[in-house]
């Protein structure tokens, strides 16, 4: 049906409708998600695309429990649209920035979202939205505390990361 359309424009429509059809009604996430990929690959439409992004890496993550391709596909979101100024779509590159470090960590990449984590944290400061600051720097704090927690109960304590994790933390508050 959806190759059939006449133009790439109404076949990126017609996809995106059809994956959203067999996420939304029949709970099809396998075939919702190669609908979003087909909507992503003709790339004919930055916001179908970045909503595909979007709704493929929650899939992924929250009902395929495939967590690779999900923090592929909210990376890719997130790298691509970072810029973009509608509120749709920064609103969704809000959340891939808040999900990528815990998809990091599920991964046992803990340095990574860390790292990660502090960018998307420095990246919000320098924004103008409360809210986001607030979310990225209480993410911070929390896996700061997180680290700190694991080197305590291994028998490592750090008291430099302790005192790293509390400072972020009270910046939150």
């Amino acid at each position: 049906l959806a190759e059939n359309a006449p133009t790439a424009e109404e076949q990126t429509n017609a996809y995106f409708w059809l994956a959203r059809t067999y996420e939304e009604n029949l709970q099809d996430y396998q075939n919702a998600v190669a609908n979003y990929e087909k909507v992503i690959s003709l790339g004919t439409s930055d916001d179908m695309t970045a909503r595909s992004l979007y709704y493929s890496g929650v899939l992924y993550s929250k009902e395929l429990k495939d967590d690779e391709k999900s923090l592929a596909a909210l990376q890719e979101l997130a790298n691509r649209f970072s810029a973009e100024e509608g509120a749709d779509i920064k609103m969704m590159v809000t959340d891939a920035n808040l999900r990528v470090p815990e998809l990091l960590v599920s991964l046992g990449k803990f340095g990574d979202a860390v790292t990660r984590a502090k960018k998307v944290r420095d990246d919000a400061l320098a924004g103008d939205n409360a809210e986001e600051k607030v979310n990225a720097q209480y993410q911070l704090a929390y896996l700061l505390g997180e680290q700190a927690g694991q080197a305590a109960d291994s028998g490592s304590p750090d008291p430099d990361l302790s005192r790293e994790a509390a400072a972020e933390y009270e910046k939150v508050y």
